[in-house]
């Protein structure tokens, strides 16, 4: 997958895809159309087309929407699919004459998004993602060693011309992670490299706020030990993979956040396990009530990988009180709960914990705190011991202007172990 070497597919669309061509066909009669043809079949054989025909299957093929199965070129290429034309347009196969296989939906002899199964250096390999015109790895997509020397190895991340160009993320099947720039293929390692990736769990947590994002090239800037900063970077040399997302998906009892579809579609498309959570207020309106519009809004019991989280910071609290916070919140997890089959996460804070939660309460619930310090350093939680710590609502990020970060209080094989992640 890595060599340059992979089949064009480029077909020029004056040989086999000019309709206009084929109204001066049939005006011009039989013996025009052998004249042409001869033409075109002459055309097929340059450029990057890799559906030759040969003088008779044009003929037969100058159709719209003919399904073949097998159907063979002259290039030893085999295809099973919908035709228009003589080239492929619709759901096909097309197999090589080396054995690879492309699949997916076709758009005059292109495959802009699709599978490749491939053979490739001792290795059986799945591609997921983009191609560009000559059937070639290009842009964001997933590489999957399923058999052969590097067995379970995992490249999530950026293409060019079929090789890893650009930020991504190779996971070895022992669990090492190999994250970075790559460059034709190799990653580009800065000097002084002092960390292993997968030791550290790193995510973001986004909303309405966060419109824009560059989901291709999310990464997140670190110091040398591979902590991720907290404010503008010292350096950019340096760089930790975003390993989970949150998804704001309702507020209330009516609101919902206009980004939430598209965000849990970007990290669904990237790969990256995500969850979905709920703004509580406190005087606008019940816990029931809210429960309900998180659960219409969200697309829990669909797509989440991880549990639901209810974020707790509402200056509402004061107005109702201590007592009526806690009845709150335990009444929206136990729906929600009941309803997703998962334990709700609470997001809050310090301040929020001392006045309004007795957390004694919820001792056997994942939790989630705020604590950001100043321009200088970190300021960790201390109200209570924490599993996942927001320690920013102002970090950046190569995809991102300025975004919350968060670290799960573990390594990333922690970090699926607690969540059932395969």
């Amino acid at each position: 997958m890595e060599t340059n070497t992979t089949p064009s597919i480029r077909t020029p669309r004056y040989a086999l895809n000019n309709r206009s061509m084929i109204a001066i066909l049939i005006i011009v009669g039989v013996a025009a159309i052998v004249c042409v043809l001869t033409l075109v079949s002459s055309q097929s054989r340059r450029g990057h087309n890799n559906f030759p025909l040969t003088e008779y299957q044009l003929k037969a093929l100058l159709g719209d929407g003919i399904e073949v199965h097998n159907f063979e070129f002259e290039n030893g290429w085999k295809y099973t699919g919908e035709l228009d034309n003589g080239v492929p347009n619709g759901e096909g196969i097309a197999v090589t004459d080396t054995g690879d296989r492309f699949i997916g939906t076709w758009v005059d002899g292109q495959l802009p998004e699709g599978k490749l199964y491939a053979i490739s250096d001792g290795n059986e390999l799945l591609y997921e993602g983009s191609f560009n015109e000559y059937l070639q790895p290009e842009g964001f997509g997933r590489l999957t060693y399923e058999r052969g020397k590097n067995a379970g190895d995992v490249y999530i991340g950026n293409f060019s011309a079929g090789k890893r160009n650009g930020i991504g993320k190779l996971t070895h099947a022992n669990g090492a992670i190999s994250f970075g720039i790559w460059v034709d293929g190799v990653l580009n390692q800065p000097d002084n490299h002092n960390f292993a990736v997968e030791d550290k769990t790193y995510g973001i947590d986004v909303s309405k706020f966060n419109d824009g994002i560059d989901w291709d090239n999310l990464a997140l800037y670190a110091d040398p030990e591979g902590d991720v900063y907290h404010r503008k970077p010292k350096t950019t040399d340096y760089l930790q993979p975003v390993s989970f997302v949150y998804a704001k998906a309702s507020e209330g009892a009516t609101m919902q956040d206009p980004l939430y579809a598209e965000h849990i579609a970007e990290a669904t498309a990237h790969y990256l396990p995500h969850g979905s959570y709920h703004f509580m207020c406190f005087s606008t309106s019940t816990a029931k009530e809210q429960a309900e519009n998180f659960l219409q809004s969200s697309f829990y019991c669909k797509d989440d990988e991880l549990p639901p989280m209810i974020d707790l910071e509402s200056d509402q609290a004061k107005i109702v009180g201590k007592a009526k916070v806690q009845e709150m919140v335990k009444e929206w997890i136990a729906i929600v709960q009941k309803a997703t089959g998962k334990k709700p996460i609470i997001y809050t804070n310090d301040s929020f914990v001392r006045k309004y939660l007795d957390m004694d309460q919820f001792s056997d619930y994942i939790i989630w705190l705020a604590s950001y310090g100043d321009a200088q350093i970190k300021k960790e939680p201390k109200s209570h011991p924490w599993d996942i710590w927001q320690f920013t609502h102002k970090g950046v990020s190569p995809g991102i202007d300025e975004i919350d970060i968060n670290v799960f209080n573990g390594s990333i094989a922690d970090f699926y172990d607690r969540f059932g992640i395969a």
